[in-house]
């Protein structure tokens, strides 16, 4: 026979045991119909058409003492996948240590793409680096990325084919 006491102790986690089970339901339900609608639709691929369009592109690149990696980033550049004779490498160097002579090296015996190499007498910031850099660049897009940072081969081809497409911009 339960008595009174045992009937409340038997009661008092059911609205706890509620309350957990809407917020599971209210949680993970739609995560359920997205994940569902996802594998059901699958779509793959960029959400506009790609564009075939070889656009002048600025890629720039401010740096500090990035001496170690910038040959290695400077090689990868100029292996992108995109016509190096529409495209100039903005480098904006406030370095202290050899970064600059590496660059001017590299570009020594190179003829494209161009090259303009920023030097700053003194560290002002990656804001002002592009700043300046953006000022200098002369290519229709420009495209922006780090020393130490890397790039799929086509990664310049589809930026330019994406921003160039009409329904963008």
């Amino acid at each position: 026979i339960l008595d009174r006491s045992s009937i409340i102790m038997i009661i008092q986690p059911v609205p706890f045991l509620i309350l957990a089970l809407i917020t599971a339901t209210v949680a993970v339900l739609p995560a359920i119909v997205l994940l569902s609608a996802y594998f059901w639709y699958q779509p793959s691929g960029l959400p506009i058409e790609r564009d075939s369009v070889e656009s002048s592109v600025s890629i720039l690149v401010p740096t500090y003492n990035e001496a170690d990696i910038i040959t290695r980033k400077l090689d990868e550049l100029v292996s992108l996948d995109y016509p190096m004779e529409t495209v100039e490498i903005v480098i904006v160097d406030s370095s202290d240590d050899s970064t600059a002579v590496k660059v001017q090296d590299f570009f020594k015996d190179q003829t494209e793409p161009d090259l303009r190499l920023i030097t700053q007498n003194e560290r002002q910031g990656v804001a002002a680096a592009l700043n300046e850099g953006i000022e200098s660049a002369t290519g229709d897009i420009i495209f922006r990325t780090d020393a130490d940072s890397s790039l799929a081969d086509d990664a310049l081809a589809v930026s330019v084919d994406t921003l160039s497409h009409s329904n963008i911009g």
